[in-house]
């Protein structure tokens, strides 16, 4: 019976399923402007910056709005840092307890180089949207964990190698993350701003998708995915959030079919698609794209369903596409 208890304050306390549909009744509108008004300024003093941000505006989630976005779109991601840092945790793998105290010697540099330059990686990200969210009068913690893309933590978890937040605004805990928000890094390693608002007060179980807190209460999941389960999901990208399409069937990253066997797909979402824009791909020997063909194609109440065939024996990276982003992509053996 205490058990019970424990597991039901718990749930109460975090209030599972919180995400911006939450916030439907509110437009954005004038934090939006706010934050776009105050482009360019200093980080020198963050609690003057904070002040301009958020005084005008009468909710937390406006203010914490305005904050965010000012971050996604004004700091810079430091790829010289993330280098170092990669290269360095290479360098004490065997030694860890070295490289976390190298970390956290080196943590100086990385806050140094934010407020000075407005460039960092995850942690000053994360640290610098806490600390506005405190000025204003807003609870926000720090998440460590995993981060999960087509290149890290595929097959296997390695190491944390992420940080980012949850918020408390109406007593409901949300999900973000300020630096997948931001932009990318292009093929020559030159970040390039581009807002990606899936990334804010995100539905839990997307943000599952390529998110794994070492403290699994963090998920906001009932039933948080145990790191075998996390690596074992098909691959989802940035365009997947942007989209805020999520793979519902198959599960699994690697499937296996026989030859001309009937592969069905579903996805859900909570946006308007144009079936039309929908595509499953893979490429061929010659690196060039193949269209796969799909076939019962029905799209009702927010879930996407169709199934298609692939006609030949082999091995098959898969990708599902809308609108040419990628959204979703399985492993494939065709027997």
């Amino acid at each position: 019976m205490e058990n019970k208890l424990i597991i039901l304050v718990f749930l109460i306390m975090f209030k599972v399923g919180a995400q911006v549909s939450d916030f439907k009744h509110i437009s954005f509108k004038k934090a939006n402007k706010i934050a776009s008004l105050h482009k360019g300024e200093s980080l020198k003093n963050i609690a003057t910056l904070t002040h301009k941000l958020t005084n005008e505006l009468q909710t937390d989630v406006e203010k914490f709005r305005a904050i965010y976005l000012w971050i996604c779109k004004n700091v810079d991601y430091d790829f010289e840092i993330y280098q170092r840092i990669s290269l360095k945790r290479e360098a004490y793998k065997n030694n860890p307890e070295k490289f976390i105290k190298w970390n956290i010697d080196y943590r100086k540099h990385i806050f140094n180089q934010l407020r000075d330059n407005k460039k960092t990686v995850c942690t000053g990200y994360a640290y610098l949207l806490q600390q506005m969210a405190y000025i204003a009068g807003i609870e926000c913690k720090l998440i460590n964990g995993y981060g999960r893309n087509s290149s890290i933590n595929t097959n296997e978890i390695n190491y944390p190698n992420h940080t980012w937040n949850a918020v408390k605004l109406n007593n409901k805990w949300y999900l973000c993350d300020p630096t997948w928000s931001s932009g990318f890094l292009n093929n020559d390693s030159e970040f390039i701003h581009q807002y990606n608002n899936g990334y804010f007060l995100t539905k839990p179980k997307l943000f599952a998708r390529n998110h794994q807190p070492l403290n699994k209460k963090w998920t906001l999941l009932n039933v948080p995915p145990s790191n075998n389960s996390f690596v074992s999901k098909p691959i989802v990208y940035d365009t997947t959030f942007q989209h805020n399409i999520s793979p519902t069937f198959p599960d699994e990253l690697f499937l296996q079919y026989e030859k001309s066997q009937h592969i069905n797909f579903e996805y859900r979402t909570e946006n308007r698609i144009d079936l039309n824009k929908i595509s499953l791909i893979y490429f061929d020997e010659n690196d060039q794209e193949v269209l796969l063909p799909l076939s019962n194609v029905i799209y009702h109440e927010g879930i996407i369903k169709f199934y298609s065939k692939i006609l030949k024996k082999g091995n098959f990276d898969v990708h599902l596409k809308y609108e040419n982003d990628y959204i979703v992509s399985y492993m494939i053996q065709i027997i």
